[in-house]
């Protein structure tokens, strides 16, 4: 007899989870239906405005509707605006003719000393924070707390921010040398 029980109880909850599914995805539908009602009925919302390139000014493009004077002028619908020509570092410096091994070795010069200088101060400052970790540990040791840990701390963070300078010199070196690798500039006058 107990058995019999046994059996009838996993059945019952199987048929009632069976049971029960229909009601609970009539239940969802009528909520997915009731959230599109709503949002078919909210007008309030103001319309969403795309921006594109055209809608933003230029680099060196004048304001609409000024003159190069600044006098305001009556808009044009009709004309087109011109793109402004692009301006590049390059542009502003002297023509490839005009530069010479000395050019070259002038601009890396001071991008080299930054770099050498970041990666020292970072090595340094690295040595600095595992050294007050180490005492640290040794005033953990013997249970005493002592303020080279909160100072190991500040100087690791410190350290995170210096790679970040390295990495930016780095990017700075590497871009110089590809500029002068597509100016046809030997490697040779890059180097100290």
């Amino acid at each position: 007899m107990a058995g019999a029980n046994v059996r009838v109880v996993p059945v019952a909850v199987i048929s009632l989870v069976v049971l029960s599914a229909p009601a609970l995805a009539q239940g969802l539908a009528d909520l997915a239906r009731a959230a599109e009602a709503a949002r078919k009925t909210e007008t309030d919302k103001p319309a969403v405005r795309v921006y594109t390139n055209q809608d933003l000014p230029a680099v060196g493009r004048q304001a609409p509707g000024t003159e190069a004077s600044g006098a305001a002028v009556a808009n044009d619908v009709t004309s087109t605006p011109q793109p402004a020509p692009a301006i590049t570092p390059s542009s502003l410096e002297a023509p490839s003719s005009e530069r010479g091994e000395q050019y070259w070795r002038e601009r890396m010069r001071p991008l080299k000393e930054r770099l050498d200088r970041d990666r020292a101060l970072a090595a340094d400052t690295r040595r600095q924070a595992d050294a007050l970790m180490q005492s640290a540990d040794r005033c953990f040791r013997i249970g005493i707390v002592c303020a080279d840990y909160t100072e190991s701390l500040r100087l690791s963070e410190t350290h995170k921010t210096m790679l970040a300078d390295v990495a930016r010199d780095e990017q700075a070196v590497v871009a110089l040398e590809e500029e002068a690798r597509r100016a046809g500039v030997p490697p040779g006058w890059l180097r100290p």
